[in-house]
């Protein structure tokens, strides 16, 4: 027992002595480093090496930057300025400044000739003229041209105007009208009462005087009204009008203004009250059944933003379209053309009282069919007019039979077209989407 402990003490005494000379360098004292290394971390004397100082930044003010317009842009761009039809001088078939005219608006063209004007203020005049300007280089010539932000506003308003008349789809996706013919014909017939009106300034009353202001002179007629159709067509707004035509934003909301005041004036006259014989003598194929039919009406609502006060969304408020909403009334003929247009109401309304505000009612003949959906029971308003109803059958809880089920199928084959007028007003977005208040 004493020899195994002798043994355990000399083997720990072994490890004890090669740990402590770990602790050397050389595993060992010597002459050149004869004290062990430190334990602890925290004795040994961590040298940093100093920080370089980063070099001093010499502030460099920003270049100017010029617009040029890359070679490869000039060739596509090109068609686009010929077909604008610019009045502007040409430069070897290019519609740019001529290389006079760049010369006397660049100061830094030809500053090396005699009498050439002061560096210093050549090159201020130059940045003043960057600012407001558009660089295209020509392929042919070479010359550097300057256009200025105004000829590129004209420029880009023909050559929008350009691709409108350029086909009949265009045209219809832009304006809403079927071909380009027609939207001249429109404008040819507008064009004598286009001249006196005045732009929007509020007064409501106050519509054609004479034009007057210095902004007029900004787009033509046709331009005007390219717009209004434009933005009535695609519910553009007017920071994007603006762009398309080159104007500012409160220019667009002006032209707007008045020239949808002109127009509701100039084609409100168009919807009449058709007569009995002539709705007689347009009746499609599809109405045989219903030969005395003299008008389909509907209702149909436009979303509006929500008003501020409670009063204001309760009236707005349709239950049906779950929204802010007003609702008009509207009738056609068998043939398809709408011939009554009421105002517009709130839209907790029903269809029973718009009839009645509407006046639609006075309108009635005696021996007319009116023909209408479920919600429209007015017998009780057309029976003193000696005057029928036309609507589908209701079940009233209890299953219809077979010729009230036909009735009503033959009813609603043609009843759809007055749904079928409704989506042509519609496709028009500025009213299928949501109507801000101000307008």
């Amino acid at each position: 027992m004493k020899q195994a402990t002798n043994l355990v003490i000399s083997s720990l005494k072994n490890v004890v002595v090669l740990l402590w000379l770990q602790h050397f360098v050389d595993n060992e004292p010597t002459a050149a480093h004869p004290d062990p290394i430190p334990a602890s971390p925290y004795d040994r004397k961590v040298v940093t090496p100093a920080r370089k100082r980063p070099a001093s930044r010499v502030f460099t003010p920003p270049s100017t930057k010029k617009r040029v317009i890359a070679q490869d842009a000039v060739s596509s761009g090109t068609d686009v300025l010929l077909e604008a039809g610019s009045s502007l001088e040409a430069c070897d078939g290019l519609l740019l400044l001529g290389n006079s005219q760049l010369q006397s608006q660049d100061p830094l063209v030809n500053t090396s000739a005699p009498g050439a004007a002061d560096p210093a203020s050549a090159q201020s005049t130059h940045d003043a003229v960057v600012e407001d300007s558009c660089f295209i280089n020509c392929e042919n010539c070479g010359h550097s041209n300057v256009l200025k932000s105004a000829v590129v506003r004209k420029l880009n308003r023909r050559a929008f105007v350009s691709a409108v008349q350029s086909s009949d789809a265009q045209c219809f996706y832009y304006t809403g009208i079927p071909t380009v013919a027609l939207l001249l014909y429109l404008f040819t017939w507008l064009k004598a009462s286009a001249q006196n009106i005045k732009l929007w300034d509020g007064n409501r009353k106050g519509l054609p005087r004479k034009t007057v202001g210095r902004k007029r002179a900004v787009l033509t007629r046709f331009q005007e009204f390219l717009l209004v159709l434009v933005r009535i067509r695609q519910g553009f707004d007017t920071a994007h009008v603006s762009y398309l035509f080159g104007v500012s934003q409160s220019h667009v909301c002006r032209v707007f203004s008045a020239w949808v005041i002109f127009l509701h004036h100039c084609i409100k006259p168009l919807i009449v009250w058709p007569s009995q014989s002539l709705v007689k003598s347009n009746l499609p194929n599809s109405f045989k059944r219903y030969p005395r039919t003299r008008c389909i009406i509907d209702c149909t609502e436009y979303y509006v933003q929500k008003p501020f006060r409670p009063v204001a969304q309760k009236q707005t408020w349709s239950n049906y379209k779950q929204s802010n909403t007003f609702k008009q009334l509207i009738g056609i003929m068998p043939s398809g053309a709408i011939t009554f247009l009421s105002k517009l109401y709130s839209g907790n309304i029903s269809d029973l009282a718009i009839v009645k505000e509407s006046k639609f009612i006075d309108l009635v003949e005696e021996g007319d069919d009116i023909m209408a959906d479920r919600g429209f029971n007015i017998r009780h308003l057309l029976l003193p007019k000696k005057a029928t109803l036309n609507i589908p059958s209701f079940s009233h809880g209890k299953k219809l039979s077979v010729k009230a089920v036909r009735r009503s199928r033959n009813i609603a084959t043609v009843r759809i077209h007055v749904e079928r007028a409704i989506r042509r007003m519609k496709m028009f977005k500025i009213l299928s989407g949501i109507i801000p208040l101000k307008l």
